[in-house]
């Protein structure tokens, strides 16, 4: 039986995301209506027991990769998930040629050193509604090739990590909506600070 195989990596370092002695990342696949173990769990049984019956149960190899063993062919949407990151949908198919890349950003929550330097905001729609699936592009101006587009979360907030970031100079913010885009600028950053950017509002 063909095994699913992720290698998930933060976004600013290249790091995989999880691993021992706590290992909160999920690889969620979900199983067909033909695949489903039978329901063992009581009533009173936990989400995350219910939650390994509808999807494929995984492991971590030796070098960090998520296995999802035992996956009978076919295409599925699968997620991946992680405390502090913003989860990442994603559709593939079963036999893989080799494994899935998945880059994971860092959600507003990312318990940042108190030194890092961090653009964050949020963007709603004018219903005041949050923008959700779609991204913020972040450039500097004075150097475009300072960059990062990063992936709203489920309330519509962003949030950039700019180690390389050395000057003060402004930020402009493309925010993404449904039929283009909407920018606004930051005049200036602190560096080793975090910097809030004022509410951007899309159609």
């Amino acid at each position: 039986m063909p095994h699913l195989g992720f290698d998930v990596r933060d976004y600013s370092t290249g790091t995989q995301v999880g691993g021992p002695p706590v290992d909160d990342l999920l690889v969620l696949v979900p199983r067909r209506d033909s695949t489903l173990p039978p329901l063992v769990e009581v009533f009173t049984s936990s989400v995350r027991l219910r939650e390994r019956r509808l999807f494929f149960n995984t492991l971590r190899s030796a070098s960090g990769l998520m296995v999802v063993p035992d996956v009978p062919a076919g295409t599925y949407a699968a997620r991946v998930e992680a405390r502090y990151y913003v989860p990442f949908r994603v559709t593939l198919t079963s036999p893989q040629t080799a494994p899935l890349g998945v880059t994971l950003h860092r959600d507003a929550s990312y318990p940042f050193a108190a030194e890092d330097t961090i653009i964050r905001g949020l963007v709603q729609k004018a219903s005041g509604a949050p923008n959700l699936g779609f991204d913020v592009l972040l450039t500097d101006t004075a150097d475009p090739l300072i960059n990062h587009r990063v992936p709203l979360n489920g309330a519509g907030e962003y949030v950039a990590f700019f180690p390389e970031k050395q000057t003060t100079t402004g930020m402009s913010i493309q925010a993404f909506h449904s039929t283009g885009s909407v920018t606004v600028a930051l005049a200036s950053v602190v560096l080793n600070r975090s910097n809030l950017v004022p509410l951007i509002t899309v159609p």
